[in-house]
């Protein structure tokens, strides 16, 4: 699992593992009991509503019983595969204004959920909104919003590496790859 680095954070400690409530300090270890206690959660994980708060909510739910800023903004600045994500102290007003847009959005069809899809699953990725957990959060939260909606959609089958390189591809404004990738699934 690839994590935020942050060389001076408050969140890990002095091997980089992240601080932790069951005090793990191997990061392989930690990474299969998150894996763990995620897989657990993911089967019960329900949305009614998707607002920022809703979003966060969704981010405490999931990590809660293993870190202290589950469900909180992240408060520093952190690289993820050596891209500088969105700045912490603009973070907020992204979310914002992005949930703002969410209120805003008409899907009609499949095309326009790739489209959505597509432009919500890059902007929340660069805004990175917490200081892990970031990617199955979005995920998760993009997929029951879909299934709110009546479509069935998941990330489950889509090629890691090929996200990967489409999630570069729409930091630049190109959500063409991710879009081609959302309709082979």
């Amino acid at each position: 699992m690839e994590r935020a680095i942050n060389a001076d954070s408050f969140w890990t400690y002095p091997n980089g593992t992240l601080k932790n409530k069951l005090e793990i300090k191997d990061a392989d270890a930690l990474d299969q009991k998150e894996q763990e206690l995620i897989k657990n959660k993911l089967l019960n994980v329900n949305l009614d509503h998707f607002s920022k708060e809703d979003f966060l909510c969704l981010h405490k739910y999931l990590f809660e019983d293993l870190y202290d800023f589950a469900g909180l903004i992240r408060d520093e600045n952190i690289v993820i595969n050596n891209v500088m994500m969105c700045q912490k102290d603009v973070v907020d007003l992204c979310l914002h204004d992005l949930f703002k847009l969410l209120g805003e959005v008409k899907i009609k069809n499949e095309e326009d959920l790739y489209n959505f899809l597509a432009y919500y699953y890059s902007e929340l990725s660069i805004i990175a909104p917490f200081r892990d957990g970031n990617d199955i959060t979005i995920k998760t939260f993009l997929e029951l919003y879909a299934k709110s909606l009546g479509y069935h959609f998941s990330f489950e089958k889509i090629n890691k590496d090929a996200l990967q390189e489409a999630l570069i591809y729409a930091f630049y404004h190109d959500t063409n790859k991710l879009i081609s990738l959302f309709k082979q699934r």
